[in-house]
């Protein structure tokens, strides 16, 4: 369930990099969860379509930001089967994507797909023979033979949340993750405490589940309410995963976007859909300078730095155009797109080119925009096939810009 992206299949063989373990836990638990006998499971949804919880990820000690993780479920279908269509958006490292559509009365998995800047497209078709998985830049997939209880490892945490509350209860399965192509991963989850904890709630009631793959441990702390939200999920002598914000329906959730410092802030406007999380720097400070965008679906990534204003327009769109010539295998400026920018008191230039990554053409898009004593450097980066799904959203971002500076 929590993604990490390129997190969880080496995070269960072997132990899991502090920038990557949640991912594999989480979804690891959820994933032991997905089984249940019949005369214990809980006959419970706690969740509504268009629920939303966002979740910080912390280093071991919760002294250092890592990033943001966001995880959606809305009611759906495949193929004329009523289903749960579960998602996560990742901003830590490379941004990243996973869906994972499960059947609405098993909670067994019917598909998946993974997007990651650094993996490209995964995806996995569950059928009664096998699991089918295709990788955008290989030229072959594969196919795993299914084992009874065989589950998608991402986001299927879900389930966790209709466990029977009662101490001891367990369950051993298997688990594929379609993000690296290898074998089931056999796993059981205990419910292991129960006890009050400290939440964005107050005080509330949870019980652990502690997933056990291999040497790697895992707990994850769920309310005893009728939401059963998942408040924190602990990867031992790894990281931290705190549940931060969290939405009954998606719809509440903030279109508006402040960042920067106090006495210079700036606000932007988000299409439907989209999210956006200030980004920490190295020691996982946050100085409100940098900010990743989510775009739904994952189809590319968008993010934003602000500098003190210190040369002309000019010389840095010339050094961009340069950098990207130097750094971007066969880049191609697209002399059409170049475009001049002027909404209310903004103005700058942006543009867009293609280059090659990974055996993928890409589009790049790039805006350069100065406001008060700021420049604003946008860049977006999507498969040229995708790009023209967001570059109208892009523009409304780039457009809503607005600076607050004494």
């Amino acid at each position: 369930m929590l993604i990490f992206r390129r997190t969880v299949a080496p995070g269960m063989r072997s132990p899991i990099g502090p920038g990557r373990f949640l991912t594999a836990i989480v979804c690891l638990c959820a994933a032991l969860s997905l089984h249940s006998s019949p005369e214990s499971e809980v006959d419970l949804t706690p969740w509504k379509s268009g629920e939303r919880m966002v979740f910080e990820s912390m280093n071991r000690d919760e002294t250092q930001l890592l990033g943001y993780l966001a995880l959606s479920i809305q009611s759906s279908s495949l193929d004329d089967r009523p289903t749960w269509r579960i998602e996560s958006r990742d901003s830590r490292e490379s941004t990243g994507y996973s869906l994972v559509e499960v059947d609405a009365d098993s909670f067994l998995p019917i598909y998946s797909v993974f997007r990651s800047e650094g993996m490209g497209e995964i995806e996995a078709r569950y059928q009664d023979e096998g699991v089918a998985i295709s990788h955008r830049l290989r030229q072959a997939g594969s196919r795993l033979k299914q084992l009874n209880r065989t589950y998608e490892i991402f986001q299927s945490s879900y389930l966790m949340r209709k466990f029977p509350v009662q101490n001891g209860y367990q369950q051993p399965v298997y688990m594929v993750d379609s993000s690296r192509p290898a074998k089931q991963i056999p796993a059981i989850m205990r419910i292991t405490e129960i006890k009050n904890i400290s939440t964005i709630h107050g005080d509330q009631l949870c019980y652990r589940v502690t997933a056990l793959i291999g040497e790697t441990r895992v707990h994850f702390w769920i309310g005893i309410n009728e939401h059963r939200w998942i408040y924190r999920i602990e990867n031992e002598g790894v990281g931290v995963m705190r549940l931060v914000d969290a939405f009954a329906d998606a719809t509440e959730h903030p279109d508006q976007f402040e960042a920067g410092q106090p006495g210079s802030v700036f606000r932007l406007t988000l299409p439907p859909d989209w999210l956006a999380f200030s980004t920490p720097d190295t020691t996982g400070i946050i100085n409100g300078d940098q900010v990743t965008f989510l775009p739904p679906g994952g189809l590319g990534s968008l993010k934003l730095s602000r500098h003190p204003k210190m040369v002309s327009l000019d010389q840095v769109y010339d050094g961009s155009i340069n950098w990207l010539k130097e750094n971007r295998r066969k880049f191609a400026l697209n002399p059409s797109s170049i475009t001049e920018i002027h909404t209310g008191k903004i103005k700058g230039r942006s543009f867009t080119g293609s280059y090659e990554e990974d055996r993928n053409q890409m589009t790049l898009f790039h805006a350069l925009v100065e406001e008060g004593e700021h420049l604003y450097i946008f860049t977006a980066h999507a498969p040229s096939g995708n790009f023209s799904d967001m570059e109208k959203s892009i523009g409304v971002i780039v457009q809503s810009l607005e600076s607050f500076e004494r």
